[in-house]
């Protein structure tokens, strides 16, 4: 690995609080052929901006600094997918022989994204002054343990691109089974949303005509019918009211789902008590559990240490403790398939999996074979529950459709019974 203490300081430094220094900086000037261009980069001074721009070619006729609003930097958020995009970029260059600082510069001169270009700043300066690999990347929000952990194993071996590389395989993996997951909410959800719309119309457009029209023949309604219309006047009259409560009990369960872990533990546990609902979430849980720690020991990591590591950010009371359980017997010299046993976590093939990795040396390989087949076996039950979900909503749509015509008919073949 590359010694970071013989980069040579070129830059300016930039603290962690201190990105007021920060600026904006408005160019105008003339490329290789002659023509009028301009722009905007974010830098920490005119030298880094004038030298960006002479890389590409660009003589600047005029230049000037402008603040960052903090707006700005708001409306670009940085996403998880770009923190994955950031490693698997550093991979490839650094497998390319390229050092850190150059990928990093490489990288920050082509992001458009304010905060992200703020952070790459960030990591340049820490580069640039000969901080050691994990104190690059602490203190992050975007970098959680793990990534810190896997750098700290990156820093002992050496191979730092093949860390970076295990770190980007990971993180899209672990994306693209929350994919997954979404994509099996997706389609319901938007269903749901279609049939609660129409039958929303229905009642407050269409059935209100004809209860002028059921008005004027001054004739008793039957009761199915006269139900829909009380329905109907009710929505007419709470209906908007109605509509902004839901949007605000919505948004007030996810801030408190955020911000009460308690909460959230409860929302988890119930939805993990659901009969398909919560076999999808387990197997995905242990997917991630396992895949994480495939990763960490692929790593070089010390087995105690990925135990701790992934068993972060998981929601449930029962598996947190369940997954401390693992760690506390795993350290007191338990094997870590008896341990896994004793936890109730783990399907018995999983487990006799894990005792042969362990046995034979090749527990990073096992542990990534267990991911794959809760991967597969998520994705059959996903597949099958949309094929269950897809009659079903149908059917839930009938239904209602077909009261609502059975409520405008009736009294309609009343009428024409009497006139008979």
């Amino acid at each position: 690995m590359q010694n970071l203490n013989d980069i040579s300081i070129g830059v300016s430094k930039l603290d962690d609080s201190d990105e007021k220094h920060i600026a904006q900086y408005c160019w105008r000037g003339v490329n290789r052929r002659g023509k009028r261009c301009s722009g905007t980069i974010v830098a920490i001074t005119q030298h880094e901006v004038r030298e960006q721009l002479k890389r590409q070619g660009i003589q600047p006729t005029s230049l000037i600094c402008k603040p960052l609003s903090k707006s700005r930097i708001r409306l670009n958020q940085i996403k998880s997918k770009e923190i994955t995009l950031l490693t698997r970029q550093l991979a490839t260059m650094l497998a390319a022989g390229i050092p850190l600082i150059q990928a990093i510069n490489l990288i920050g001169e082509r992001q458009t994204n304010t905060a992200m270009k703020i952070l790459l700043l960030r990591l340049k300066q820490r580069t640039t002054a000969g901080s050691p690999l994990k104190q690059i990347f602490l203190g992050i929000p975007h970098f959680d343990s793990l990534y810190i952990e896997l750098l700290c194993a990156a820093e002992l071996s050496g191979n730092l691109a093949q860390v970076f590389q295990h770190i980007a395989d990971h993180r899209e993996k672990s994306q693209q089974l929350h994919n997954k997951l979404r994509k099996a909410s997706i389609y319901p959800t938007i269903v749901l949303l279609i049939s609660l719309s129409i039958t929303y119309l229905m009642l407050t457009l269409v059935i209100p005509e004809f209860q002028i029209m059921f008005d004027s023949f001054d004739a008793e309604l039957p009761w199915f019918t006269q139900q829909v219309i009380q329905l109907s006047v009710f929505l007419q009259t709470y209906g908007f009211s109605l509509i902004i409560s839901l949007a605000a009990s919505i948004m007030v369960l996810k801030w408190t789902r955020k911000r009460a872990s308690h909460f959230n533990h409860l929302i988890s546990q119930l939805t993990g008590k659901l009969p398909i609902i919560g076999s999808i979430s387990h197997k995905a849980f242990i997917a991630r559990y396992t895949r994480t720690l495939a990763t960490c020991i692929t790593a070089g990591i010390p087995l105690l240490t990925c135990l701790k590591s992934a068993s972060q950010n998981h929601q449930t009371l029962c598996r947190k403790q369940a997954l401390t359980d693992i760690y506390r017997n795993t350290n007191s010299g338990m094997p870590l398939y008896l341990a896994m046993r004793d936890s109730h976590l783990f399907c018995e093939m999983s487990i006799q999996m894990i005792m042969i990795g362990e046995e034979s040396g090749r527990l990073d390989e096992m542990l990534d074979r267990v991911a794959i087949l809760h991967e597969n076996q998520l994705n059959e039950d996903i597949e099958n529950l949309t094929k269950l979900l897809e009659p079903a909503i149908i059917v839930i749509l009938s239904v209602i459709v077909a009261s609502l015509v059975l409520a405008i008919y009736l009294p309609i073949f009343n009428l024409m019974n009497v006139i008979g």
